[in-house]
């Protein structure tokens, strides 16, 4: 009588299916694992990391906001009194020393519409005291007086100091200073006589605006003689337009004629009064 045997199994073949069986749970798991675990996948990352920079930025703009405050035309005097410290403190301490108010008008309109300003300047005799000495003279006689900013470069200076009247420009043509020794730089706020040569300062002069100073005027000789003490913001609204245009030897010759038909827009020097300094009081001459 047959008999029906059961199938032998292949010890080998359970193996290999266990095997396949096991990669195969391996591999479910794996997918399943990184398709909804919180790795970011490469783009993912990429926007991550240009969040992260851009948050870096603005966090860095927000610091140079704060760490940085808008510079005034004050400040930057005050740095460059610090960083050529060959500029004396701002208080007076030169017994010599005269300080006095220039009104200005015609200046470029600020927010409020106001087109008049003044600056205080102070004289310093240890710096120039040939220069300082003459200055004195024509502040005294209000030489100055109605004088036009005729000679206006942004970011370099601001020149005056050709008489209104012709006749007043004459009276003065012959009276020439010899050169003072340059003892100081010409840092951003401070005065000048302007001059075509060696020994030839009459009465021009010239308001250094250039933030970090003109110090290649120094070794040409142009020796300040003093210092705008209050004000810088009224010199950089001189109106600078017309730039080197107005001719000096009609100037000379036809004073503040020729120049409010030409250049009807110029600012100007309005007067010039002494302050006195008494006891740290600071007092309107009169």
């Amino acid at each position: 009588m047959a008999q029906i045997r059961r199938p032998t199994r292949n010890p080998q073949r359970i193996t290999l299916l266990r095997l396949f069986l096991g990669v195969c749970s391996i591999t479910f798991f794996a997918i399943v694992l990184f398709r909804y675990d919180g790795f970011p996948d490469r783009k993912q990352r990429a926007a991550l990391r240009a969040a992260a920079a851009a948050n870096a930025d603005q966090q860095a703009v927000a610091g140079a906001a704060v760490k940085r405050p808008l510079l005034t035309p004050e400040k930057l005097l005050a740095q460059d009194f610090i960083r050529n410290q060959r500029v004396q403190a701002v208080a007076a301490t030169e017994s010599s020393s005269r300080r006095f108010s220039i009104h200005l008008k015609g200046l470029v309109a600020n927010s409020m519409g106001e087109t008049n300003g003044t600056i205080v300047l102070e004289t310093r005799p240890s710096w120039a005291p040939i220069g300082v000495a003459h200055l004195h003279k024509l502040l005294d006689a209000k030489f100055y007086d109605q004088c036009r900013f005729f000679r206006v470069i942004p970011n370099f200076m601001v020149q005056f100091g050709i008489a209104a009247d012709p006749e007043i420009q004459r009276q003065w043509r012959d009276d020439v200073l010899k050169d003072d020794v340059v003892k100081q730089t010409n840092a951003r706020g401070t005065i000048s006589f302007a001059m075509s040569g060696k020994n030839t300062r009459t009465t021009q002069m010239f308001i250094n605006t250039k933030a970090s100073g003109n110090r290649y005027l120094d070794k040409e000789g142009f020796a300040p003689v003093g210092v705008v003490l209050e004000g810088m913001e009224y010199v950089d609204r001189i109106y600078a337009e017309y730039r080197e245009k107005p001719v000096q030897g009609k100037i000379q010759n036809q004073g503040n004629k020729y120049l409010e038909k030409e250049f009807p827009l110029l600012s100007y020097i309005d007067s010039v009064e002494e302050i006195h300094v008494d006891q740290g009081a600071v007092v309107a001459g009169e």
